[in-house]
């Protein structure tokens, strides 16, 4: 299945003063003597200017299967690529990641008692954030991708034994843009995941949602929780494939593939 979801001025009472141009700037100049009103000049101009902004550097974190946590994810390079989980870690909401071809399966827990809380987070602190499946590992940029001929797997079979999904984690991936006190999954968050963040290109298979509480039994592949009064989980999700998802089938839990939860007044709508 695929998913796409997409200057004048003037002084009161001052008499009049014989306007010239001199050097390309209007100047006021005072009768009967030599002197320039070009501090006047200055001062105005000073009054006018506006610092310039600079806009947040945007990284691209640059991940393959065999990149390192600890690498700055400059390029696909072997000595630069970054780990999937470790380019989540770093990225803010001003960043792209973009993953190669291959099949990357979470390590970072919600619970760090239980090993099937493993799970690829993405929080509201990082709204606007992009990540892009379908490279090769040869781009410069995002439009040389290919997703049909590079197929990238984001799986929840963390414990290698593609026979038995019982220990597979219980959601591959959790979009959490919000919690409150009796629901949602991971910290409470308080900042929003909105459509700025995207999710594109990429395979979500092998969650196993059959957990002991209401969250870990929804949401295989993907749970967003836009739990609580205020809260929103609404991330933009385009050229998805979920498969080989499941969750416990009940009227509290469910959504192999995709669980929105906005309960106690929240919003989740991918």
């Amino acid at each position: 299945m695929t998913v796409t979801l997409q200057n004048i001025s003037s002084v009161a009472d001052a008499p009049a003063q014989p306007i010239e141009s001199r050097g390309g700037m209007l100047v006021q100049v005072e009768s009967g003597s030599n002197w320039i009103g070009v501090l006047g000049v200055l001062v105005f101009l000073a009054s006018m200017y506006i610092a310039p902004t600079t806009a947040q550097a945007q990284t691209v974190y640059h991940v393959t299967e065999t990149g390192n946590a600890s690498n700055d994810g400059s390029s696909f390079a072997d000595g630069d690529a970054i780990s999937l989980q470790g380019a989540l870690s770093a990225a803010g909401g001003s960043d792209e990641i973009w993953i190669a071809a291959g099949t990357y399966t979470p390590s970072r827990r919600l619970d760090a008692g239980d090993a099937r809380t493993a799970t690829f987070e993405i929080t509201g602190d990082q709204d606007g954030l992009q990540i892009y499946g379908g490279f090769d590992g040869t781009e410069t940029t995002r439009s040389e991708r290919d997703p049909s001929a590079n197929e990238t797997i984001l799986s929840g079979n963390i414990n290698g034994d593609e026979s038995d999904d019982s220990g597979n984690a219980y959601h591959v991936l959790v979009f959490n843009g919000g919690g409150s006190e009796t629901r949602g999954i991971g910290n409470d968050i308080a900042n929003n995941i909105t459509g700025a963040t995207v999710l594109d290109g990429v395979t979500v298979a092998g969650g196993n949602a059959n957990g002991p509480s209401t969250t870990d039994g929804a949401g295989g592949g993907l749970y967003c929780d836009g739990t609580g009064t205020d809260n929103v989980c609404s991330p933009t999700l385009t050229e998805l494939i979920f498969t080989g998802n499941a969750a416990i089938p009940n009227y509290t839990s469910g959504g192999g593939a995709i669980y929105n939860d906005a309960q106690d007044s929240g919003t989740s709508s991918p």
